[in-house]
C-alpha cells in the first residue's frame, strides 16, 4: 500500500473487526470487495459522528489524488436526503460548483421554505477504507459539523445501530450484504423456547441457520 493511499484512508481508531459466529456467515462476502467501519460509544448517544476526508472528485483507479485532501467532522443523518458540506469545506478545498439544487427546509416561522444551493462533486473517504467517489453534495450551513452524511450514501450499504448495555454501537458496510430482521429473529426464539418445545440439538441448529441463509439469498 502506497503512502498516498494511506493518507486517503487513515486509521481513525474506530473498530474495524468483524464478529462472525460461524464460518458460514462468511458466504455473504463471497465474490465481493467489502469495507466496513464500526463506532463504539461509551454511553448511549443521539449523534453519530465520524471523521472524514474530503477532496475534489477524481477516479482513484486512473488518476492521482488532487493536491488538497482535508479532514473534517461528519454527522450521519438518516433524516437528510442528500449529503451536505459547509462553505468552509468549499473554500478550503477551492471547489468549483457543478450545478444547483433546490433544497426543502423550514423557515424561521416554522413554515416550509425553499432555497437554491450550489452543488459540487467530491470524494468522501471514511475510516477503514470506506470511500465514495464522485458524490454530488450541496452547500449549506450545518450545526456541529462540516459534513452531513445523508441517505444518498447510507443507502449504498448496510447500516445498523444498537444500544446494548447502555452503549451505542454504530456499524456500516458497503456494498449491502445481508438483511437484518429483528421480528424474524424474535419470533424464531419465541417459537423454539415456548413451553413444551423440545430444544434442537447442534445439528438441528446448524440446519436452521443454513435454511435461514438460503431463504435470505432467494429473496435478494
Amino acid at each position: 500500500m502506497s503512502a498516498r493511499h494511506e493518507q486517503l484512508y487513515p486509521d481513525l481508531s474506530l473498530s474495524s473487526h468483524s464478529h462472525l459466529d460461524s464460518v458460514g456467515n462468511l458466504q455473504k462476502y463471497s465474490g465481493k470487495i467489502v469495507r466496513a467501519l464500526t463506532l463504539k460509544a461509551s454511553a448511549v448517544t443521539n449523534v453519530l459522528q465520524t471523521q472524514v476526508q474530503v477532496c475534489e472528485a477524481f477516479n482513484p483507479h486512473t488518476n492521482p489524488p488532487p493536491g488538497t485532501i482535508l479532514q473534517y467532522v461528519a454527522i450521519w443523518d438518516t433524516g437528510a436526503t442528500n449529503t451536505v458540506i459547509t462553505s468552509k469545506v468549499v473554500n478550503e478545498l477551492g471547489l468549483k460548483p457543478s450545478g444547483k439544487i433546490t433544497v426543502q427546509g423550514v423557515g424561521a416561522s416554522g413554515t416550509p421554505a425553499q432555497h437554491v444551493c450550489d452543488t459540487y462533486l467530491v470524494n468522501i473517504l471514511l475510516p477503514n477504507q470506506v470511500g465514495f467517489f464522485g458524490v454530488r453534495v450541496s452547500e449549506n450551513s450545518i450545526s456541529g459539523c462540516d459534513v452531513l452524511i445523508g441517505m444518498d450514501l447510507i443507502t449504498r450499504g448496510d447500516f445498523a445501530i444498537t444500544n446494548h448495555n447502555s452503549r451505542t454501537t454504530f456499524t456500516f458496510r458497503v456494498p449491502p450484504c445481508d438483511e437484518i430482521d429483528f421480528v424474524q429473529e424474535v419470533d424464531e426464539y419465541n417459537r423454539l423456547n415456548a413451553p413444551g418445545v423440545q430444544q434442537p440439538n447442534p445439528d438441528q441448529k446448524r440446519q436452521l441457520r443454513n435454511k435461514r441463509k438460503a431463504t435470505r439469498r432467494k429473496t435478494r
